[in-house]
């Protein structure tokens, strides 16, 4: 049975694959278009971005509450169960496979087209990855996502000087939280650009 150390090993291999899609693709199709090239010769290409923002999207960026968000935000309940934490799932991002009509937003429409739960059940869920249709089984999530730093370590991280440490860490803003999708549109990124310059 898959649980939550699969799915951020199969998230980790997700990001690098949107990490290919973006120089492979993207930046060459940029560059084909810079030098007045045909771009016909690069071949289309899935994105899976929605794929990436349905696991770990902040909501400030994507306007999706996540699956590892929901989790999180589980910690504070008293009555939160593995399986109330997979039927909010289910409810957030639909049942059935394809874009769930019922979404909040477009953005977890688009999400929603990567998510599916099992017919009748609540104990599991599909993540549809780049490589395929993976179920992940919620059993114990809510335990393992109670595993805390050692306080000594927590002391340490806020007082050290390296801006790295401190982003992974949310004791800093990273730059990154303002970069927009690699994959939206150059049209999309100049507007952007053109608001921080006024």
């Amino acid at each position: 049975k898959n649980s939550m150390e699969q799915l951020c090993i199969n998230f980790a291999n997700e990001k690098l694959q949107n990490l290919f899609n973006y120089n492979v693709f993207v930046k060459e199709r940029e560059t084909y278009r810079g030098e007045g090239l045909p771009e016909d010769v690069i071949p289309d290409f899935r994105d899976n971005t929605p794929c990436c923002n349905l696991v770990s999207g902040t909501y400030k960026k994507t306007k999706i509450v996540c699956i590892f968000t929901k989790l999180d935000d589980l910690k504070s309940q008293k009555n939160a169960t593995d399986k109330k934490y997979c039927e909010g799932l289910i409810q957030y991002f639909g049942r059935k496979e394809g874009k769930f009509e019922g979404a909040k937003n477009d953005k977890v429409k688009e999400a929603s087209r990567y998510f599916y739960g099992p017919k009748g059940g609540s104990k599991s869920f599909f993540v549809i990855h780049f490589a395929g249709h993976v179920e992940y089984h919620v059993d114990g999530w809510l335990q393992k996502n109670e595993d805390k730093l050692p306080l000594q370590l927590g002391n340490i991280i806020e007082k050290c000087k390296s801006d790295y440490l401190l982003r992974i860490y949310g004791h800093k803003d990273s730059p990154l939280d303002e970069i927009q999708s690699p994959f939206a549109s150059s049209s999309m990124k100049s507007k952007k650009r053109s608001k921080k310059a006024t």
